[in-house]
């Protein structure tokens, strides 16, 4: 790290003239008493032990719950610069200071995965500036000047985003029901076929228009398997891959207007030789 404060040009009447050095902080401690004109009430060595104890008890202190030391975020060092003066104290505890304030891009969404669980989670995807890296730690949330939960976030390097989980969305409702059905085809019934029908309900029992994102999957076989398939069947509406998801992924995007309630479908069948089951056993949902 560089400490440009610990830099001095020594005076033309000095040893050293002409050349800037690394000046230690005893030295500087002793030139800025000497500089004041009034002398200590201790001597310079007195009140640098005293200086010295105080800094060791203090390292000792415990940093608060979620936090961290500074180091590199992406193996960089950033300088944050603060907004206006402010006052710390001179104890031997953390204290919290604001030190600037930015106005970020936020992208909220509801996600449900009801495969999984019926509830849905509401989720905030924050951008942050080229300009702006932001350090790990604690970080408290707050919706509309109302406190709402506290998190922990990861380094987050300038131009990049982080989510952030903001718990569970009571007014909003889904419904998740599977039919199975087991049936042969093929010469002498040597094929089995596993039907699969999904009926999802979605209900916005909130005040406002929202958009809900709800993701399931579909099996998956292994790369280069013959005797298993996986066909797809009719699915209303349409669903999407989960962008950057998995194989099998799928996703609704459902956009649902105020006490709206929606069905969502999906259909598949899973092909295999009747002399064949599934591992852990033939229906793949619950």
């Amino acid at each position: 790290h560089l400490a440009y404060l610990g830099l001095r040009m020594p005076g033309p009447d000095e040893a050293g003239r002409g050349r800037l050095t690394v000046e230690s902080p005893v030295l500087a401690a002793r030139r800025a008493w000497a500089a004041a004109g009034s002398p200590p009430t201790a001597s310079p060595d007195q009140l640098l032990n005293a200086a010295r104890q105080e800094n060791a008890r203090a390292r000792g202190v415990p940093l608060p719950s979620g936090h961290r030391l500074p180091q590199s975020i992406d193996g960089f060092d950033y300088l944050y610069t603060g907004q206006c003066p402010v006052d710390v104290p001179s104890l031997p505890e953390y204290h919290t200071l604001p030190l600037a304030t930015h106005s970020l891009t936020c992208e909220k969404r509801l996600i449900c995965v009801p495969r999984e669980s019926r509830d849905v989670f509401r989720r905030a995807k924050v951008e942050s500036p080229t300009d702006l890296a932001l350090p790990a730690g604690p970080a408290d949330v707050m919706v509309g000047g109302d406190y709402l939960l506290s998190t922990t976030i990861a380094d987050v390097v300038p131009g990049s985003s982080l989510e952030l989980g903001l718990g569970v969305e009571q007014g909003v409702k889904v419904a998740r029901n599977v039919d199975f059905q087991e049936t042969s085809a093929g010469m002498m019934g040597g094929t089995l076929q596993l039907h699969h029908s999904l009926h999802l309900e979605v209900a916005n029992r909130t005040n406002r228009e929202l958009t809900l994102e709800v993701r399931e999957r579909l099996p998956v076989t292994r790369e280069g398997e013959k005797e298993i398939q996986v066909i797809e069947g009719e699915v209303e509406p349409a669903w999407e891959p989960l962008p950057d998801g998995q194989p099998g992924q799928r996703h609704w995007v459902v956009r649902l207007a105020k006490a709206e309630e929606r069905v969502l479908r999906a259909n598949y069948r899973i092909d295999l030789s009747s002399k064949l089951e599934l591992a852990g056993g033939n229906r793949r949902e619950e």
